[in-house]
């Protein structure tokens, strides 16, 4: 039995705290994935790896992996899961901009089959004219009031399945 994910979270995080997209990718491996296991996520060339990491205990620790290594238009990078635990890698992407403009594209993939994918994007709240694609299952209003928060999500992904996502 090959890697299985039980769930793939995206959070996009636009200008978070540099003029840039913050993406979250975090993943649960399946029950039924023998461990220890390699997870190897691709990343686009231009994103700048920042964290990798695992919950322990409710606090995010350090993962070992990998380092990241070229592959055309990506990077990979391996995770050593040596537990049913969230696992996640964050990275830092450009922004297209056009004046006032901002567009972003994230891809997931395929690599893995997923049970659940959630995508969650966070932009300023003073955003005007948001469209995406696919269409955010909502998009509302943060409690701090600082933020538009939008999800859209969809199940059993099987490998090789991406799952483009444009705002």
């Amino acid at each position: 039995v090959g890697v299985r994910l039980e769930s793939i979270s995206v959070a996009l995080w636009a200008e978070f705290d540099q003029p840039s997209m913050l993406v979250i990718n975090e993943f649960v491996v399946s029950q039924d994935t023998p461990l220890p296991a390699k997870v190897t996520l691709r990343f686009p060339s231009d994103g700048n790896l920042i964290a990798v990491a695992y919950e322990s205990n409710g606090q995010l620790a350090n993962a070992p992996y990998e380092s990241p290594a070229e592959q055309g238009d990506w990077q990979t990078v391996t995770l050593n899961v040596t537990s049913y635990a969230a696992y996640r890698i964050e990275y830092y992407q450009p922004l297209e901009r056009d004046g006032n403009k901002r567009s972003f594209y994230f891809q997931w993939l395929g690599d893995y089959p997923a049970k659940t994918f959630d995508l969650e994007i966070q932009i300023p709240a003073d955003s005007v004219n948001v469209t995406s694609s696919p269409a955010l299952d909502s998009l509302v209003k943060s409690d701090d009031g600082l933020h538009l928060i939008g999800t859209v999500s969809t199940a059993n992904l099987k490998m090789g399945q991406s799952f483009p996502f444009k705002i």
